[in-house]
């Protein structure tokens, strides 16, 4: 399906951002065209594709194709799509982990999964706080 850009809406990519692979993209794109469609749900919320999206949008391109996706567990979904694949950013995984369910395709044990949420709970500002004050003595 062809849709118009704008009425899509982007989402934080959990991958790291490689520059390197984005500018190759975009020659690709410019190359060939997007071969690859917008994984989106039915609010047009991107699922897979944020950075086809920001490259695309940024050659000014109208129209472009998606894939609408209905499923009941997006969150799920979106870390499998983009987890096995990619240096993913871990914070934001972890955060959408927390709406995985025991059947999923993510290379974790429920064990793993449990143990990554629970660092979430770690008191970030308190271990930089420390962090610095010790690297003040030297």
């Amino acid at each position: 399906m062809k849709i118009n850009i704008d009425k899509i809406i982007s989402n934080d990519s959990i991958k790291n951002t490689d520059a390197k692979i984005e500018t190759l993209l975009e020659r690709s794109l410019r190359k060939y065209g997007q071969i690859y469609p917008i994984l989106v749900n039915d609010k047009f919320e991107i699922i897979k594709g944020n950075t086809i999206f920001k490259i695309l949008k940024r050659m000014e391109i109208k129209e472009v194709y998606v894939n609408v996706i209905d499923c009941e567990n997006e969150n799920q979904l979106y870390l499998e799509l983009n987890l096995l694949k990619g240096e993913p950013n871990p914070i934001k995984c972890f955060e959408l982990m927390k709406d995985v369910d025991s059947n999923n395709c993510l290379p974790y044990t429920s064990q793993q999964v449990t143990e990554f949420v629970k660092l979430l709970e770690f008191d970030w500002a308190q271990y930089k706080k420390q962090s610095n004050s010790i690297s003040d003595l030297f």
